[in-house]
């Protein structure tokens, strides 16, 4: 058997290596090879992403909030387009507290792209829900809800959101409450409040240093009529973000027929039912300020 010859083999990898040298010069010195080159490297990128998976992208992490501010969620199908709208179906969301969120389709018009996703965090755009429903122990919502907003984060998460401009309308809404009970300055009795059907629901929201500010927030229907006005705080655990809100109600409103005597003591000048709320979203807490013009006995 012949001995291997090391410096035999050397000297073809070196034959190879002059070759290949010398098939590149011949390739750079061929005319608009550098464009060639340009024009491949672009394509190649672009290739890269467009073609980029990003819906697993995106239900990743989306997936990642679950053990947060939710306990699950489900994404029946997804189309993430970066170029155009992205849409998805059958949204299945459960809070971590307890609640049940359910989306038949979402239509997204907005600026995701790679970019904005990972490193400016700013998106502004559109976003259509179809047949929208949260439940709860007491609170059964459905809806379809038409929103243009604006939003930077920090952080993507609720308290993350360093600034944003949201406006709403919601149609199509019709609200069910239950196991309704009063808080106990307000004499802690139940009461029964029947289906409401909205003819529209107008909100419009600013963001900013952690603070949501109504700018509007108009309730319109035969069943119940009124505005909301105020800030909440917002924190990392959304059930303890805390309240400063009014909601003022028209006495006129049928829902209200049954209580207006009770009510009687929050309606002021105007004739609207005036209800100062504070304390957290778990743990709201009714507040006896001026009515009528006339201070509270705190």
């Amino acid at each position: 058997m012949d001995k291997f010859d090391l410096n035999s083999v050397k000297g073809i990898l070196r034959d190879i290596g002059r070759q290949v040298l010398g098939f590149l010069k011949i390739i750079i010195t061929l005319p608009y090879f550098k464009i060639y080159l340009l024009v491949s490297v672009v394509l190649t990128l672009m290739f890269i992403v467009l073609t980029f998976p990003y819906d697993e992208l995106f239900k990743n992490k989306i997936k990642s909030l679950e053990g947060g501010i939710v306990k699950s969620i489900d994404i029946a199908n997804m189309n993430f387009g970066i170029i155009g709208t992205s849409s998805a179906e059958g949204i299945e969301i459960i809070p971590s507290y307890g609640r049940e969120v359910r989306i038949d389709s979402v239509l997204l018009d907005d600026n995701f792209n790679p970019y904005s996703i990972l490193f400016s965090r700013h998106f502004q755009g559109s976003l259509q829900l179809k047949e929208f429903s949260y439940k709860a122990d007491s609170v059964d919502v459905t809806c379809d809800i038409n929103c243009n907003y604006n939003v930077s984060f920090n952080e993507l998460n609720l308290a993350g959101i360093n600034t944003a401009s949201i406006k709403t309308i919601i149609e199509n809404s019709k609200l069910v409450l239950s196991d309704i009970t009063l808080p106990d300055n307000m004499g802690g009795l139940p009461i029964n409040i029947p289906p409401m059907d909205f003819s529209s629901v107008i909100i419009h929201t600013v963001i900013k240093n952690g603070v949501l500010q109504f700018e509007q927030f108009k309730v319109s229907g035969n069943d119940l009529r009124g505005s909301i006005s105020g800030s909440i705080t917002l924190s990392r655990v959304y059930i303890n973000s805390k309240l400063d809100i009014t909601i003022s109600i028209d006495s006129d409103s049928s829902v209200l027929e049954p209580y207006r005597d009770f009510l009687s003591s929050y309606i002021n000048v105007d004739g609207d039912i005036v209800l100062p709320f504070t304390g957290t979203i778990m743990r709201p807490r009714l507040e006896k300020k001026e009515i009528r013009g006339i201070p509270s006995e705190d």
